[in-house]
């Protein structure tokens, strides 16, 4: 998933806690607004996969042309406005992509943005909040 500038000497242990992704939206210049079902902070980090439907290509003609495998795409987002609703059970996240790899890149804004009738029917999302607590 690329590098990460995480000095590991400061670093005592790594949490993570499964997020929830109830809607998304992908902006411009890599700004993209989540609802979760959980609270995060600002500046934290968020893995997200967002997983597409893909069509498979097969010269067997045996096989079934309905088949479909899914292409997941992680990439690293950092929040930068959290906003809770009254009752406190969903939150609404403003985070920017900071991590993801050039061929992850050019697929996902080409299917997100390319055929959005269609295709983002079969995106699904998963989150994962990272924590990081200091040594």
């Amino acid at each position: 998933m690329g590098a990460s500038k995480i000095n590991l000497d400061t670093v005592e242990s790594v949490q993570t806690a499964d997020l929830r992704v109830l809607r998304f939206a992908l902006g411009e210049n890599d700004a993209c607004r989540l609802v979760l079902d959980q609270p995060v902070d600002e500046g934290e980090l968020v893995l997200i996969k967002a997983s597409f439907k893909v069509s498979v290509d097969s010269n067997n003609e045996d096989e079934d042309p309905s088949l479909v495998r899914r292409r997941v795409v992680p990439f690293l987002a950092r929040v930068s406005e959290v906003t809770a609703d009254d009752a406190g059970k969903l939150t609404q996240v403003v985070s920017v992509i900071e991590k993801i790899l050039d061929d992850d890149r050019r697929f996902f804004f080409d299917h997100y943005f390319g055929n959005l009738d269609a295709e983002t029917q079969d995106l699904e999302f998963e989150a994962k909040h990272i924590h990081f607590n200091p040594a």
